[in-house]
């Protein structure tokens, strides 16, 4: 029996030792194959729009720098695009909200002054589920220079595509072994998963692990909850 737990043990320590092995031996299920409509809002290969995640095949996410380097290249190419700066992270990054209007409107004023419904949109609160990021800058795309420019004549756009800018910026190759993708390629030579992985004190996104139950309070009595 000792035995079969020395080869146990030692098998995971191998597994630790080689990453790559480790993260392909995940337990994860298989891939099922998806075929839809939403697979016409994707942009060919040719657009001179396509966003970073289409790019990649959905595959990988772009970082915080790509992300918003994406997005001054959109706000340079269109007025109905501008970045307004919400502030600054626990780590000095800035907070990027995009305003896309009709009218190109980059204060509250402009926006209350048409007359139109502002729709706010929040993306990368919890930055290891990034989904939104990724669809909210192909929204962005469509509405302002893509072919659904005449929704902006019935409504704003409000988008936070970053709301959590340093959680989104701590990846680590182990983290969420049991989530598939998307990949973030910081200049490593080999790609990591995205990760919200925040142990720092303050960090808006960290992981709060429960106390042990000794230093958990014991719980009063009962009460009558009867009317």
């Amino acid at each position: 029996m000792r035995l079969k737990w020395v080869l146990l043990l030692a098998s995971g320590a191998a597994l630790a030792g080689e990453p790559s092995l480790a993260l392909d031996r995940a337990p994860l299920p298989p891939v099922r194959a998806f075929e839809g409509p939403s697979r016409r809002l994707i942009a060919p290969p040719t657009d001179p729009w396509i966003t970073p995640a289409e790019a990649g095949g959905f595959e990988r996410t772009p970082s915080y720098d790509e992300t918003i380097a994406w997005l001054e290249r959109l706000a340079a190419a269109t007025p109905r695009v501008r970045l307004v700066s919400l502030g600054k992270s626990g780590l000095g990054r800035e907070i990027w909200m995009a305003v896309a209007s009709a009218e190109g409107a980059a204060d509250p004023e402009a926006l209350r002054a048409n007359g139109k419904p502002v729709v706010l949109a929040q993306a990368g609160i919890h930055a290891g589920e990034i989904d939104g990021k990724d669809a909210g800058l192909m929204l962005l795309r469509d509405l302002t220079v893509g072919k659904k420019l005449d929704l902006l004549q019935r409504a704003s756009l409000l988008l936070i595509p970053i709301l959590n800018p340093d959680g989104h910026e701590r990846v680590e190759r182990l983290g969420r072994i049991n989530q598939r993708g998307p990949t973030h390629q910081r200049h490593q030579p080999q790609p990591e998963p995205r990760l919200r992985q925040a142990r720092r004190a303050g960090d808006p996104c960290r992981r709060l692990r429960p106390r042990p139950l000794a230093a958990r309070p014991l719980p009063g009595p009962p009460r009558d909850r009867r009317l």
